[in-house]
């Protein structure tokens, strides 16, 4: 347990540093290519360890938007790291893969641990983009947007559907939302919650965890026949590329008739939404 404490912050101190955010491949993904040439290699398997080391601490799937931000930072930073720097940054791999080995009193230990020095650390570093991005992932996936009775939808919920809309409005090329549409989308969801039914809020509370999965379907799948047919479901939703959906394509696009198929493909692939060791049979970005 003090090893793991003890690496944890070691990596810690390696995570925030400059970034540039833009769009991410939705199609590609990640893979366990390198990323940043040199010695060691740094390679997606340790970008994908550090942002499960994030979504762990604060109980999340991050949204395509913020994974990006954490991947610039860390090309950026370990660019210009020494050997030694570089092999304390990959010995992640090895801690998200202990993850699923400690009981859940330690795991949340090491969570409560690390939640306390990455958000001492991004204060510290409050100009620093990803210190930023840090602190808004850790407010939206707190901060509710729409409290009615047991429902909570988070505004981390709103930022994954806002995703989700652009993506089945044009899959293979999406028009990924910026901040203004994003607060235009949640605006209509709180018009519409009232009319949603029970599924759909449920549907909607979840939504950050959904996203993760059909992320994990449609980067995973390389039948053409399979994603031809997905892309049929999102066309019966009636979205137009780049436009702010309506109350009745809002209660569409949460049908899941829309992507049951894909969440069920990611279950059988071993994929579950909350799980944050690195043993997985996949790379979800």
């Amino acid at each position: 347990m003090k090893k793991i404490m003890l690496l944890c912050f070691s990596i810690f101190l390696c995570v925030l540093s400059f970034s540039v955010a833009k769009a991410a491949d939705i199609n590609n993904g990640l893979n366990d290519q390198v990323v940043v040439s040199g010695f060691p290699e740094i390679t997606g398997e340790a970008v994908d360890g550090h942002i499960r080391i994030i979504e762990f601490i604060l109980g999340t799937r991050m949204t395509l938007k913020q994974k990006e931000v954490f991947f610039e930072a860390i090309k950026n930073e370990t660019a210009s790291m020494e050997q030694e720097e570089r092999e304390n940054f990959i010995e992640v791999i090895e801690l998200v893969k202990s993850l699923n080995l400690l009981d859940e009193a330690d795991q949340e230990s090491v969570r409560a641990m690390l939640e306390k020095e990455y958000v001492a650390g991004s204060i510290d570093l409050k100009d620093d983009p990803a210190a930023r991005q840090f602190l808004m992932l850790q407010n939206d996936s707190q901060r509710p947007v729409v409290i009615q009775g047991s429902f909570n939808v988070t505004r981390q919920a709103i930022e994954a559907f806002a995703e989700y809309l652009a993506f089945i409005s044009r899959p293979d090329n999406p028009i990924w939302p910026n901040e203004k549409a994003i607060d235009m989308i949640e605006t209509r969801v709180k018009i519409a919650f009232a009319s949603l039914e029970e599924e759909e809020r449920l549907a909607l509370e979840s939504f950050h965890y959904s996203w993760y999965l059909m992320r994990a379907s449609w980067q995973h799948t390389k039948d053409v026949n399979t994603k031809n047919s997905w892309k049929s479901d999102f066309a019966s939703v009636g979205l137009r590329p780049g436009n702010i959906p309506d109350v009745k394509q809002i209660k569409k696009a949460l049908s899941t008739d829309v992507y049951a198929d894909m969440l069920d493909m990611a279950t059988n692939n071993g994929i579950e939404p909350i799980e944050w060791s690195s043993d997985t049979k996949v790379r979800v970005w």
